[in-house]
């Protein structure tokens, strides 16, 4: 159950850039049904007490644990012992690297991107190293809720020092990697992820995007998952997702009217896509999520 939500929505298009909000469970049990996203998520355990499984590793946890989550890396909370609360924050990579950072360092995504077989998930609520980091979330949190002058800025400046604390608490976690990328270069990914949002659900092809870029289709690919964690198409299929959620939230279409509209072909694409970024169906996320 959703308590309390609240989006940070780009100034160039009406698709959210970063959500935060509240989520309550009762105690429950469940077999690992894996859910991913295309944006990063950090997550802090409120209350409760249960298990997270993130691939082949399992994190026992207590309130106050951080937790990380790369873009497309599947998870899922398979037990709660107790009343769980969590505060999550998801943003989609662009939030960091977008307008407003013509000097944007790569390393401010090292921990995401960049880790080493050291790395947890996990910044564990007894560890000191870790009291900064919540202190900066939670201080998103109030901006985003109390949405004050300015509070997209101050939220984004406040989620840029929580990523250093991370990777200068945590430094053993994550390979170097000291290159900063060429504002021009930004400046073309830009153009081009606009061009993605302005045609979100329209025949989308890599020729066009990277010619849009100016790029050839292989530099464009890499430098576009370097600074994404996805792939293109996995991107394109991420916000079609996040647009058909909404829809599937505030509107009474039909489901087969709300695939063709977010592009995709058949309805048994969108009902691939839809479950495997949500593990559920569309039916089954309207029924949870419409009173």
């Amino acid at each position: 159950m959703i308590l309390q939500s609240n989006e940070i929505v780009s100034n160039y298009t009406d698709l959210p850039m970063l959500k935060a909000y509240h989520s309550m469970r009762e105690p429950f049990r469940r077999e690992n049904t894996e859910h991913r996203h295309g944006a990063f998520e950090i997550s802090i355990v409120v209350k409760g007490h249960g298990v997270y499984r993130v691939g082949e590793k399992v994190y026992r946890f207590e309130p106050q644990d951080v937790f990380l989550f790369s873009t497309n890396e599947a998870h899922c909370i398979t037990e709660a012992v107790d009343e769980l609360q969590i505060f999550n924050l998801q943003f989609e990579p662009r939030f960091i690297w977008g307008p407003g950072h013509d000097t944007f360092d790569l390393r401010y995504l090292d921990v995401f991107f960049h880790r080493n077989e050291l790395f947890s998930h996990q910044l564990q609520h007894d560890d000191p190293r870790a009291e900064e980091i919540r202190f900066a979330l939670f201080q998103i949190n109030r901006e985003v809720l109390h949405k004050e002058n300015f509070y997209d800025m101050m939220v984004k400046n406040m989620l840029l020092v929580a990523l250093v604390l991370i990777r200068r608490n945590y430094a053993l976690w994550f390979e170097d990697n000291s290159g900063i990328q060429k504002a021009q270069l930004l400046q073309q990914l830009r153009t081009v992820m606009q061009y993605i949002d302005d045609n979100l659900c329209s025949d989308l092809k890599l020729e066009d995007l990277a010619d849009t870029a100016h790029m050839s289709r292989s530099h464009f690919s890499a430098l576009f998952k370097q600074l994404n964690g996805l792939s293109p198409w996995e991107y394109i299929v991420s916000r079609r997702i996040s647009h058909a959620a909404n829809l599937l939230r505030t509107t009474s279409l039909p489901i087969t009217s709300i695939a063709v509209d977010c592009g995709f072909n058949t309805t048994a694409n969108f009902n691939y896509a839809f479950r495997r970024q949500t593990n559920k169906t569309p039916t089954q996320y309207r029924k949870e999520v419409q009173p």
